[in-house]
């Protein structure tokens, strides 16, 4: 945080390298996560950086083929080594295969893929000098043949994960290998068709194993005391014989495909009236996934032509452990609304007495509709369930919502009506769109929530709905996405949400309306991606902070921000001049505006602004705004592209800035985001060095990453170092990111973090 430009005004340092100074074990770090090309260019730099190159773990990458294998054995030649990664295709040469191969074991190659760029079947065998690399972590295979284990002991002892593609691996070359991989962790067929047929698994330190599609006739898993789970993806006419013998901490287990699987555990086979005694039960499983034609009667024997599954069936099944005393979720995927499917699902709601969670995923081919009036008949659901989406936290809830990637959700529902269950987080989705359908009234008989997210549904007429503060009397947070709500929606909303805390608008489309804001609790409001005649903060004692993102543009009029009573507010931004109107008590903010105590929010801490430094009437604007908020002590801004510059900026017009109180008195840090080296942003940056007297720290982060750009913009920065400072001993940080930062709608209103807008 204390780092400064390498031309610094000091003489004694000018012109010093600052990244060479670092510790070699560091740079050879840097190095080695560049591609190939790329860390072979920093050996130009200085003879300081060519043993660098030499002693940094190589990254190769050629899955696509596109290097001739002699340029592969080569790159490997010329470099001594280590080699942290290599991807590797098209080397059925056997010369050249056993010269790289040979190369990566001597070199501990670490990461290894290894793909045949061919039509299958392939005959060409990766040689067996791979099983010699000690120091590889990850094998994965690919349309080529495993290598021969006959005549040797492989002994991988670092190996955590083992992939067979679409290739083939003899029973006993693994049988040979698993047992000497002390560290294994992963194992995975995917795809694999001839070989291997019959998988036995001694392994201690195995937690996960996956069979994609895959034609193995038997697994059997003999001895893995840490295995946690079994995936299988099953495949049409694939049999798999399934046998657990020991695997004392297996928790997931699944697809199993009740017509293609046979399960064994121990000594007992279970099929159809098998006597389950302890010995045949595996008491750790948590989540299983089971993969049924509920419209045959027998699953041992595929139909074609199902025998429908009598009616009182269901009635007559005995006392199941885990559904009765356990079960506390249940999804049903690709329901088509047929009886037998009815049947089961009816079965599970009147015997799980832990349910709190039953969601049903309708069948693409299928109408959601009739799908979900089929289960409401059978009461399985209420009459008026629609899309709902419990809210996930540990992922960020609105990227279904925000980005649409809800596309084969089509129904998942809560049993509202006859079940008396607590219902904290709820997001609500409707899709696919364009739809035009009316939020369930039921929603807002859900007292219990605490938050709620609604995306892509027209909001209700209010006239109908229950009023006042106990109709939600424990919301803090309300997220709207996408949705048709208009002012009378919002006030609803607000009304009915006492402690509410937290509101969000993203992608909301009001483009006359306004959007007024009154609740004594709140303290927080996004507006993201979002447009609106005007958004105004009218009674709001509690907000602390009003975050601004991307504003739709209106060629027409701007979008109003007006700052009634909001004695709290401390973050305020992104306001840009270009779309946003300030208004702050009744004034209209404008250039030139007078400044007043009723035209001050001196509570804001941190303001953000998005500006076209090259728009002269833009520019104007921030100097005014600045004067709005006088004990700013962190300012981020933000430079944003003119489609064409209009009126020149240059230093004289900073220079001839009056005074502002929050850069000569309180503004400790300056964040000054997107700079593309233009005039007009240096000529802001050295007003603001020449003017904020308790400046601590200015961070400058480059709008292009590329190397190349990156030297040209702060070659262009260079001024900078001996320009006036009014502060002692400002620091002056440059980032160049390879990404914009991952800035999203649950950061800004993350009230724990203190500065949304410093990522």
């Amino acid at each position: 945080t204390a780092a400064t430009l390498s031309f610094s005004s000091s003489p004694d340092d000018a012109g010093e390298d600052r990244i060479g100074g670092l510790p070699d074990s560091l740079l050879r770090n840097i190095i080695s996560r560049l591609p190939t090309r790329d860390a072979a260019r920093t050996a130009a730099l200085s003879s300081r950086w060519r043993s660098l190159w030499a002693s940094t773990p190589l990254v190769l990458d050629d899955a696509a083929g596109e290097l001739a294998p002699s340029a592969v054995a080569a790159a490997l030649d010329s470099h001594p080594g280590p080699v942290r990664s290599a991807r590797l295709a098209s080397l059925q040469d056997p010369e050249v295969a056993a010269s790289v191969f040979s190369s990566l074991a001597a070199k501990d190659v670490e990461d290894l893929l290894v793909v045949v760029n061919g039509s299958w079947p392939v005959e060409w065998s990766v040689p067996s000098d791979v099983l010699g690399c000690a120091a590889l972590r990850r094998l994965w295979i690919g349309l080529c043949q495993f290598p021969d284990t006959s005549g040797q002991s492989p002994v991988l002892l670092s190996l955590e994960e083992l992939g067979i593609v679409h290739s083939s691996v003899q029973d006993r070359d693994l049988h040979t290998l698993i047992p000497r991989c002390p560290e294994l962790q992963i194992l995975a067929f995917v795809l694999t068709q001839d070989y291997p047929r019959y998988v036995h698994i001694w392994s201690p330190s195995l937690c996960g194993v996956v069979l994609w599609k895959s034609k193995l006739r038997e697994i059997h898993l003999d001895d893995t005391p840490n295995l946690d789970r079994l995936l299988v993806e099953p495949i049409a006419d694939a049999a798999t014989h399934i046998k657990i013998i020991k695997a004392p901490k297996l928790k997931i287990l699944g697809y199993l495909d009740v017509g293609l699987h046979q399960l064994k555990i121990g000594n007992t086979v279970i099929k159809l009236g098998t006597k389950v005694k302890p010995s045949a039960m595996v008491r750790t499983l948590r989540t299983l996934a089971l993969k049924v034609q509920f419209g045959v009667e027998d699953q041992s024997v595929p139909s074609e032509s199902p025998v429908n599954v009598e009616i009182d069936f269901w009635d007559q099944v005995g006392f199941t452990e885990c559904v009765y005393s356990h079960l506390k979720k249940l999804v049903l995927e690709a329901v088509r609304g047929e009886d037998s499917e009815l049947a089961f699902a009816k079965f599970v709601m009147e015997r799980a007495q832990m349910l709190e969670d039953m969601r049903v995923l309708v069948d693409n081919s299928c109408s959601r509709d009739v799908v979900l009036s089929r289960l409401s008949s059978e009461g399985c659901v209420s009459a008026d369930a629609a899309v709902m989406v419990e809210r996930n936290k540990e992922s960020n809830a609105w990227e279904p919502l925000t980005c649409c990637r809800v596309t084969h959700l089509v129904a998942e529902v809560f049993h509202l009506s006859r079940r008396r269950v607590d219902h904290n987080d709820l997001a609500l989705v409707c899709r696919p769109w364009p739809v035009a359908v009316d939020l369930p009234a039921d929603v807002f008989r859900i007292a219990s929530l605490r938050s709620l997210y609604l995306g892509f549904w027209d909001f209700p007429g209010t006239d109908g709905l229950p009023r006042g503060p106990d109709v939600f009397p424990h919301l803090r947070e309300i997220g709207l996405c996408h949705m048709f709500i208009g002012p009378a929606g919002v006030d609803y909303l607000l009304a009915c949400s006492p402690v509410l805390e937290k509101l969000a608008f993203v992608v909301i489309y009001l483009p006359t309306a306004q959007v007024r804001v009154r609740s004594r609790s709140l303290r927080c409001v996004v507006f993201w991606m979002s447009l609106a005649g005007e958004l105004a903060v009218v009674v709001a004692p509690c907000l602390e902070r009003l975050v601004l993102w991307q504003t739709l543009s209106r060629s027409y009029s701007p979008t109003r921000v007006r700052i009634g009573y909001a004695t709290k507010l401390k973050v305020l931004g992104y306001l840009e001049p270009s779309i946003h109107q300030l208004v702050i008590g009744g004034t209209v903010i404008e250039s030139g505006t007078m400044m007043s105590p009723s035209t001050m929010v001196p509570s804001v801490k941190i303001l953000a602004m998005k500006v076209r430094f090259g728009v002269r009437k833009e520019a104007k604007m921030m100097p005014t705004f600045l004067r709005c908020f006088p004990n700013v002590e962190t300012l981020h801004g933000m430079s944003h592209v003119a489609d064409a510059p209009a009126g020149k900026l240059n230093f004289k017009f900073w220079q001839e800035v009056g005074p502002i109180e929050c850069l000569e008195k309180h503004a400790t840090k300056v964040v000054f985001d997107k700079f593309r080296g233009e005039r007009s942003e240096l000529a802001f940056l050295k007003f603001i060095l020449e003017r904020a007297r308790s400046l601590l720290k200015l961070v400058i982060v480059l709008a292009n990453a590329d190397p190349a750009s990156a030297n040209e913009m702060v070659t262009k920065l260079k001024p900078l170092g001996t320009a006036n400072r009014a502060s002692e001993c400002p620091s002056l940080l440059i980032i160049a990111r390879e990404r914009d930062s991952a800035w999203c709608v649950q950061r800004a209103s993350d009230l724990s973090v203190s500065d949304p807008f410093d990522g």
